[in-house]
């Protein structure tokens, strides 16, 4: 179904519920395809919602087992397209999906680690106590802190290509027993928030969050589990308050650090 065979009123249908479950499959593909379709589509779902949040409506209670098999069959039909558009639409307007994966991070990951190990000149020193200022020239804006107190100095500044051609900015911790923490600060893309949110990056592991307009992300292989989670933790609240950490959260680092196993890199 082309974009000029789909006119407003069968997007209203659609919507409505009114369409048999072929021709509801034939707008969700073409919506699919067409993101111009798709926001149409979700704007007069919107608009529809709020019509109907705005009319008192009586509570029908409806037998669905008494209904024809056929009638069941078209249902089941038509609720399994709504699914598949919401997928579609997630696609097409939050730009999720296989072209937004963390491919790229777990790239940069390991380009640091292996050309610090190898003694490569991409590798760029910063002194722990400039950490917060010295990275400013690869992004603007992004707050470094010194993690000294997890046994944790930086070894590497540099930049990486995020998807959609994009830069960012990569920092490298290293420890003293084989742990190597990767700090990456980009442009926000909308596809965080403030709340700190696991990452699925095996075989890493991995936290991400958004601070202002730059999206964080913290990296590593091997680590403990918990001992990262709190190192996540800890550098989101220097991130969102743009502050050193505090005392408490230094002695936390180090407690943890000092009761987790060696890393296994």
């Amino acid at each position: 179904m082309s974009r000029l065979e789909i006119d407003r009123a069968l997007l209203s249908a659609y919507v409505d519920g009114e369409l048999d479950a072929a021709r509801a499959a034939d707008v969700m593909a073409a919506a699919a395809r067409d993101p111009a379709l798709a926001r149409e589509l979700s704007a007069l779902a919107r608009l529809k919602a709020s019509l109907g949040d705005s009319v008192e409506v009586p509570v029908l209670d409806i037998d669905l087992t008494r209904r024809a098999p056929r009638q069941r069959v078209a249902m089941m039909a038509y609720a399994a397209c709504v699914a598949v558009l919401i997928v579609a639409l997630s696609f097409v307007l939050f730009g999720l999906g296989p072209s937004n994966d963390l491919a790229w991070a777990r790239a940069a990951h390991k380009s640091w680690t292996e050309a610090t190990e190898t003694g490569a000149p991409t590798a760029t020193a910063v002194p722990a106590a400039g950490a917060r200022t010295a990275p400013g020239a690869y992004m603007p804006g992004a707050y470094v802190p010194d993690l000294a107190a997890a046994k944790l100095s930086i070894a590497y500044v540099g930049q990486a290509r995020v998807q959609g051609g994009r830069r960012a900015m990569v920092v490298g911790y290293r420890g003293t027993r084989g742990c190597k923490v990767s700090l990456i600060v980009a442009k926000s893309a909308g596809h965080f928030t403030r709340t700190l949110e696991r990452l699925a990056i095996a075989p890493h592991r991995g936290f991400a969050w958004r601070a202002g307009d730059l999206d964080y992300l913290v990296i590593a292989e091997g680590m403990a589990a918990p001992r990262l989670a709190l190192i996540a933790r800890s550098v989101r609240e220097t991130s969102l308050h743009r502050l050193p950490l505090d005392q408490a959260t230094r002695t936390a680092l180090a407690k943890s650090r000092a009761t987790s196993a060696p890393c296994r890199a």
